[in-house]
C-alpha cells in the first residue's frame, strides 16, 4: 500500500511539472508567432501573441518587453511604459527595456525620467550608439526648457494681476498620451506630479487666449498658437519665404519654437499630405533646419521629400528646404537609412530641380553637390 502511495505521488508530481513545462512552451511558441507578425509590420496581431504568452507564462521577462516594443512601432507610448516597468520588474538589468521605457518617456514629455532609463541603458550597453542618440535627444529638449525662450508679445489690453514670478522650476504638466533596442510610454494614470512637465506645453496650443495662468507659469517652451498674428508676422520677418502662390495659409499653422512642439505638430498634420505641406511652408527653411537639428529621423527626411515632390512647384522654395536640411546634424544618419522607395522620392526631387537650377542663382553641379549630402547619386 504504502508503495502503491509513493507511486502516486511521484507520478502527481511529475504530471504537474509537465503541465508547467507544456504551458511555458506554449508560451514561447505563442512568442514565436509574434515575432512572425511583427517582422511582417502587423504590430496590433504581434501584441496578442505577446499577450498570450505573457498569460501562459507572467514570469518571463522578454514576453513585456517584445509586447512593448510591438506598441512602439503604434506610437502607444503610455503602453510602452507600462510593459517595460514590467519586464524590469521580472529582469532588472535588461537595457532594451530601459532604452524602450526611456523613448516612451521622451515622447511623453517625461524628460528627466528619460534621461534616467536611457543613462541606465547606457550604463549597461555602454558601446550601443543609438542609445547615445536618443539620451544625446532628451538632454538637448531639456536645454530649450532651461533656456530662455524667444520673447512673445502678450496683449497689453489683458489685466495682469503682476503676480510675483516664481522661482524657475519644473513646468507642472498634464498627462498626455505614443523604436530596437527600442522605442517607446505609459501613464497608467498612477504617474506622479514631477513628471508631468512637458506635455501641457503640447496639448494646450488650441487656447483662444493667452490666459493669466499662462503668465504665472511661465513656462519657456509654452508656446500658445493664438499669441496671434503678431507673432507670425514677426517670426515671418527672420527669412524669406515665397508666399504668393497661398498667401493664407501661413496664418493657418503656427511656427513651432522647440523639437517638442515640431513633434506634436508632427503627429496632428502627417496623417494628411495636404495638412503637411501647409505646415512645412508655413516654417522657414533655416527654423526648420535649426529645429530639427540633432532630432532629424528618417521618417521626417522621407515625409519631407514626398511632398517636395508632390506638393511644390516653386523651383526656389524646394531648394531652400533641401539646402537647410543639409545643414542638420542627423541628415547623414537619417539619409543613409532610408528606404529604397523613399531615396527614390528624393532623387526624382533633384532631377526635377537640375533643369530649374538657373532659377535659384546655381547651376547643376551645384545641386548634383547638394544630392551627395542626401546620399543620392545622380548620373
Amino acid at each position: 500500500m504504502a508503495t502503491g502511495r509513493l507511486k502516486f505521488q511521484r507520478r502527481t508530481s511529475y504530471d504537474i511539472k509537465g503541465k508547467k513545462t507544456d504551458r511555458m512552451e506554449t508560451a514561447l511558441r505563442e512568442k514565436e508567432k509574434g515575432n512572425e507578425f511583427f517582422v511582417k509590420g502587423n504590430y496590433a496581431k504581434a501584441i496578442e501573441y505577446y499577450t498570450r504568452a505573457m498569460e501562459l507564462d507572467p514570469k518571463e521577462h522578454t514576453f513585456p518587453i517584445n509586447r512593448a516594443m510591438a506598441h512602439l512601432k503604434l506610437k502607444k507610448y503610455a503602453e510602452v511604459e507600462r510593459d517595460c516597468t514590467i519586464g524590469l520588474k521580472l529582469h532588472p538589468d535588461n537595457a532594451k527595456a530601459f532604452w524602450r521605457r526611456g523613448v516612451a518617456r521622451r515622447e511623453q514629455g517625461k524628460l528627466d525620467e528619460a534621461k534616467q532609463d536611457l543613462q541606465h541603458a547606457l550604463d549597461l550597453e555602454p558601446n550601443e550608439n543609438s542609445v547615445k542618440q536618443e539620451l544625446a535627444k532628451v538632454i538637448d529638449a531639456l536645454k530649450q526648457i532651461e533656456q530662455p525662450s524667444e520673447t512673445l508679445p502678450v496683449e497689453s489690453d489683458q489685466k495682469s494681476k503682476a503676480a510675483p514670478v516664481p522661482p524657475r522650476r519644473r513646468l507642472e504638466i498634464e498627462e498626455v498620451e505614443t523604436d530596437d533596442f527600442g522605442d517607446e510610454t505609459l501613464a497608467d494614470g498612477k504617474a506622479n506630479g514631477d513628471t508631468k512637465g512637458i506635455v501641457e506645453a503640447l496639448v494646450e496650443k488650441k487656447d483662444d487666449k493667452v490666459t493669466e495662468s499662462t503668465n504665472s507659469k511661465a513656462s519657456n517652451i509654452k508656446i500658445q498658437s493664438d499669441v496671434a498674428d503678431q507673432t507670425h508676422k514677426e517670426t515671418l520677418t527672420e527669412t524669406k519665404v515665397d508666399v504668393t502662390k497661398k498667401p493664407q495659409q501661413r496664418n493657418d499653422f503656427r511656427i513651432p519654437k522647440t523639437i517638442l512642439e515640431f513633434q506634436h505638430d508632427w503627429s496632428q498634420y502627417s496623417q494628411s499630405d495636404d495638412d503637411l505641406y501647409k505646415y512645412i511652408k508655413a516654417i522657414p527653411p533655416q527654423k526648420l533646419s535649426k529645429i530639427l537639428g540633432v532630432f532629424l529621423e528618417t521618417e521626417y527626411l522621407a515625409s519631407i521629400a514626398r511632398i517636395l515632390r508632390d506638393k511644390y512647384d516653386n523651383a526656389k522654395d524646394i531648394y531652400d528646404v533641401l539646402y537647410w536640411l543639409s545643414k542638420t546634424d542627423r541628415l547623414s544618419i537619417a539619409a543613409s537609412l532610408l528606404k529604397q522607395d523613399d531615396s527614390k522620392v528624393l532623387t526624382d526631387v533633384f532631377e526635377r530641380l537640375i533643369p530649374k537650377a538657373n532659377e535659384v542663382g546655381l547651376n547643376r553641379d551645384d545641386i548634383m553637390q547638394l544630392s551627395k549630402s542626401f546620399k543620392i547619386s545622380i548620373g
